[in-house]
């Protein structure tokens, strides 16, 4: 008897539309729990205005824009790519883990807090033009980080399986 309820039951489902996707307010969006939106694609729970986002979860507070592969968090964050963990003003984040608030210009960096122009930096708080934990000249700086993403991809890093991995590629697992 359970199982002809459930045949009836699943046969009486099928006589009516499902909705596609969750969401309200969208414009040109794909995905799924996408609310007051535009072109954003492939994304997910995207709870307040997003714009020109692709491969983003988890973004639930507004404005956010330009974003490619960014996961968690949000709040005015635009130029964001390859991201996690990271929101409250970011602009220009790449290759970031917990950088907030604020930060700008920010590669390859974890952990850090209301910085900019920062290449490979872990932890650091309110600095600015550091490579490697390392404090430099505006000038010094914008004359490295050129040079480090070029030897990145003159002799990128290549894992145990063969993969290559040049500048604009988030570290390897075996690393971390």
């Amino acid at each position: 008897n359970l199982q002809a309820m459930l045949d009836r039951a699943c046969k009486f489902w099928l006589e009516f539309p499902r909705k596609f996707m969750y969401g309200r307010h969208n414009n040109d969006v794909s995905g799924d729990y996408i609310f007051y939106s535009r072109k954003v694609y492939n994304s997910f729970q995207i709870l307040d205005e997003a714009e020109n986002c692709k491969f983003c979860q988890l973004i639930n507070l507004k404005p956010v824009k330009d974003c490619y592969d960014y996961s968690i968090w949000g709040n005015n964050a635009n130029l964001v790519y390859e991201t996690i963990w990271s929101g409250l003003g970011i602009s220009n984040v790449k290759f970031g883990v917990l950088c907030w608030p604020n930060c700008l210009n920010v590669q390859y960096s974890m952990n850090c807090y209301a910085s900019s122009n920062l290449f490979a930096c872990v932890g650091l708080r309110h600095k600015q033009y550091c490579i490697l934990n390392k404090q430099y000249t505006k000038e010094e700086y914008e004359k490295l980080v050129p040079q480090i993403i070029k030897h990145m991809n003159d002799m990128p890093y290549i894992d145990k399986k063969g993969r290559v991995y040049k500048y604009g590629e988030f570290f390897p697992v075996e690393l971390s």
